[in-house]
């Protein structure tokens, strides 16, 4: 296969890694598909900085005889929303805190939010849509093959916006690992927070004299430190501290005992899904 060196990376890859450029000697732009993605969202990064109306223009331009002219993200481009009500951020910290994720496509310099659910919990995704509409939210059925065996659901997608861009480097590091910043802790809500725990949370049921459940929260993706950090905002919200608790290796879980899971279930029983009821079936806890 035919190769070429990328003139930013130095690093030599097939040609099929290079976006084509009629105009060029090679035929190929000079960078690696990576490079010019990593560029693009460091050049818009670096306008949005200096003009937060930035992106707003951008569609203008693109759009210049108005709806329905330029290119196909121009023509979608007054449905979209380029900034978030204090309600559509709580929804979004409190997916990506649990089961969403943000991702680029290799053409796009906007970052979509996608998230999947297995057909028990389509309603909740459908919920979670409703919550995200003004971003061109939209499911679509997926089925899973897991060991030779088909698992029905539901995925969530967003369109682009620059909304995700901002919210991109919250969550992801510079090697592209998953963390909690501190705008993420910020904005943890009773709304973020049932959000979280509908994805990630897991009843721990009651056992011999204990008649009252606790509850974790799967959070090992996260570094343990973030973790602690978030433990101290919830802490402030539940008026209970809870705890992080060592599982295999070198993770840590966050755990809820019994008083923080009670204070949960007050602060967050007004955003609880019917369809997620399973998470927490423990009415006489609900106020």
């Amino acid at each position: 296969m035919e190769t070429a060196t990328c003139t930013v990376c130095k690093r030599v890859l097939p040609v099929t890694e290079f976006h084509r450029r009629a105009r060029s000697a090679t035929g190929y732009r000079s960078e690696c598909r990576t490079c010019q993605r990593e560029q693009q969202r460091a050049y818009h990064a670096r306008k949005v900085a200096e003009n937060p109306l930035h992106w707003r223009e951008v569609y203008q331009r693109q759009r210049p005889n108005g709806p329905g002219h330029g290119w196909h993200g121009a023509r979608i481009a007054d449905a979209i929303a380029t900034e978030a009500t204090q309600r559509e951020t709580e929804v979004i910290v409190g997916s990506l805190l649990g089961d969403a994720s943000l991702t680029y496509s290799q053409r796009s310099v906007t970052a979509v939010l996608r998230e999947r659910k297995t057909t028990k919990a389509i309603p909740y995704l459908e919920w979670k849509a409703a919550e995200l509409g003004r971003f061109g939210a939209r499911l679509t059925p997926h089925t899973a093959r897991i060991h030779g065996r088909e698992y029905g659901g539901a995925f969530l997608k967003t369109r682009g916006s620059p909304v995700f861009n901002d919210w991109y480097p919250v969550f992801y590091g510079d090697d592209r690992q998953r963390r909690i910043g501190y705008r993420a802790i910020a904005n943890l809500t009773p709304l973020s927070l049932a959000i979280w725990l509908k994805d990630d949370g897991t009843l721990i049921k009651p056992y011999g004299k204990s008649i009252h459940p606790s509850y974790a929260i799967c959070s090992e993706r996260f570094p343990r430190a973030d973790q602690q950090d978030i433990v101290d905002q919830m802490a402030e919200l539940l008026r209970e501290r809870p705890t992080l608790v060592p599982i295999h290796g070198a993770k840590w879980r966050i755990y809820l005992g019994v008083a923080a899971t009670r204070r949960m279930a007050e602060l967050c029983a007004p955003y609880w899904q019917p369809c997620m009821a399973y998470k927490f079936p423990y009415q006489e806890l609900l106020p």
